[in-house]
């Protein structure tokens, strides 16, 4: 602990400081005030000398007990660097052996919908854990597939005369069912107003 007069010193500056109490500067009293206040900043000064002064003293053990500490660690970390990067050369394994895995996953269940669910489009990193297992892999893809096969039916349901681009426009969206029935929708329109423009014009040729 660090030994120290505290209370005797905090009286006798407390003692002092009852001149600086109820104090007001006035015309005649700014040499003094200035005088004053420069005493004040050098007590201060004092204080915060003696604190940094005690500091370093204090930090000093503490320095030298660190370097060491730092020094055994050192050690410590030799070890832990080589057992990290072999553990990390297995894990790389594990993942890439799994991700190979997964491929094949994938292959026996996409059937026919690969086209619109791409390998890339589906993976899941979280399929690379080691807790995650065959099951669960073939559970998300199955999910997916229903969604797409669910989707194609809709399509298809609308007997649209562009099937294939309608189904282009599925693909190229990310599979949005939305941006499928658009491009369906905004063709009927086309050609609803264009069949309008035919019967306006042959209208117009019956007249003359």
């Amino acid at each position: 602990s660090i030994q120290t007069n505290f209370d005797t010193i905090k009286a006798q500056l407390q003692e002092t400081l009852e001149g600086y109490k109820g104090i007001v500067v006035d015309e005649n009293t700014i040499k003094q005030s200035k005088a004053d206040l420069a005493d004040l900043r050098k007590m201060s000064s004092e204080v915060d000398a003696k604190r940094k002064e005690i500091k370093k003293q204090w930090d000093e053990p503490y320095q030298e007990f660190k370097a060491k500490c730092d020094e055994l660690m050192g050690l410590i970390d030799i070890p832990i660097g080589e057992l990290k990067n072999q553990l990390d050369g297995f894990e790389e394994k594990r993942k890439a052996e799994k991700e190979s895995h997964i491929r094949e996953l994938y292959a026996e269940n996409i059937g026919e919908y690969g086209d619109y669910l791409t390998y890339e489009g589906v993976f899941n990193p979280k399929w690379l854990n080691a807790s995650t297992t065959d099951k669960d892999v073939v559970f998300d893809l199955s999910e997916k597939i229903t969604h797409v096969r669910t989707d194609l039916d809709a399509i298809k349901a609308l007997n649209s005369e562009i099937e294939d681009e309608v189904l282009a426009a599925y693909k190229n969206s990310g599979n949005s069912l939305a941006t499928a029935i658009k491009k369906n929708s905004d063709y009927l329109a086309a050609k609803a107003l264009a069949e309008k423009n035919l019967k306006e014009e042959a209208k117009e040729e019956e007249v003359k």
